[in-house]
């Protein structure tokens, strides 16, 4: 060590560099080398079970015969007792079977759930729920998920208050596809917002249910709701056609979120009730054009004939392109009424308002 401090202090520093980059390299051999034997590993698993998990499928699955009770009840107890000792055997299997569940519905579909649970397989993904890890976890979460398994509510109201929110995001989902009772409370305790990509997976979730368990959403639209969830409670509103519910979105007319109000006003024009455009088109003259936009669209939506005037005066006086567009778009969807005020604009109208007129009127364009 002496020796060391002897040389010049250049000469110490590219030692030092020398001595990391040698423990670098060899850390990084060293993982190379264990990935590649683990790989090695699994790959002769895969070779040795994969002929046995097909021969299951083929029996228990895609060859299923309902009378070889028996035989089939046999085949499940053997390979228990086989190979299914071995966690990295049902981890294997467990991904074949999710690999085959994204590939077949219906009856198939049914029958790997249920090879899945006759092997309890479950065991593992339910051990997994008590891991520290976030990738441990999610990963568990989903399989239970998309194998149907019913987990006591309580983890569920546990992993809800988790620190990651990606796994809050998961047991949100699994709270309202696995509970029997009162599913929804999740939107009750909702203390955070949900996020665009989390919105589109609860919607799909929702959409699937039984139409029995599927509550009135304007329950939760109203101004000490997240925006984030009335935005999904609104989609989720005109998914389901709930008609009651436009008093309670036209209350929600006066909240001070721009794009809340938008949304707003494109799900009442989406549930086609006249008795809402009184109140969307007080609103007008004072918007910003995002909203003008929604007002005159959902005008033509609901298609009363009550504001023709005023689509027509939108398109004679207003200055942007894109609202004039939106005008004479909705003038159109009121068919017959519309008709006519459309060859009167047409007819007086200048080149640039033809340009527009029959751009809206042609069906080959996606508007």
């Amino acid at each position: 060590m002496t020796q060391f401090f002897q040389f010049p202090l250049f000469i110490q520093i590219a030692l030092v560099v020398i001595i990391l980059c040698l423990i670098g390299l060899m850390f990084t051999s060293i993982g190379m080398a264990s990935t590649r034997w683990l790989g090695y590993k699994n790959a002769q698993l895969t070779e040795k079970y994969e002929p046995i998990f097909l021969k299951l499928f083929t029996q228990l699955v895609f060859d299923f015969h309902p009378e070889r009770t028996a035989e089939n009840a046999q085949t499940i107890a053997l390979a228990e007792k086989e190979y299914l000792q071995s966690k990295k055997v049902r981890r294997l299997l467990v991904g074949y079977i999710l690999h085959y569940k994204t590939l077949f519905s219906g009856s198939v579909g049914r029958r790997l759930v249920s090879l899945y649970k006759d092997f309890d397989l479950q065991r593992d993904a339910l051990s997994g729920l008590k891991s520290n890890r976030k990738e441990t976890l999610v990963l568990a979460l989903k399989e239970l998920l998309d194998m149907q398994v019913p987990v006591d509510p309580l983890l569920f109201t546990v992993l809800k208050k988790h620190k990651q929110i990606q796994v809050r995001e998961m047991a949100r989902r699994c709270i309202l596809t696995l509970s029997e009772q009162n599913p929804f409370q999740v939107f009750d305790e909702l203390n955070e917002p949900l996020s665009q990509w989390e919105q589109l997976e609860l919607f799909k979730v929702i959409s699937e249910m039984n139409y029995n368990k599927i509550p009135k959403f304007a329950h939760w639209i109203h101004d000490k709701s997240d925006p984030s969830l009335i935005s999904l409670c609104l989609k989720l509103t005109v998914y389901f056609q709930q008609y009651d519910s436009v008093p309670i979105l036209i209350k929600m007319l006066k909240t001070t979120d721009v794009t809340l109000r938008a949304e707003v006003i494109n799900a009442l024009g989406k549930l086609h009730q006249p008795e809402c455009e009184a109140a969307m088109v007080k609103l007008y003259d004072n918007e910003v054009e995002a909203v003008k936009i929604e007002i005159i669209k959902a005008l033509g939506r609901t298609g009363s004939g009550d504001y023709l005037n005023l689509l027509k005066s939108i398109f004679d006086h207003e200055p942007s392109v894109l609202l004039r567009k939106h005008a004479a778009k909705s003038i159109i969807k009121h068919d017959a009424l519309g008709k006519r005020v459309y060859d009167v604009l047409y007819k007086q109208g200048q080149a640039a308002d033809r340009i527009i007129l029959d751009h809206v009127a042609n069906t080959n364009i996606k508007y």
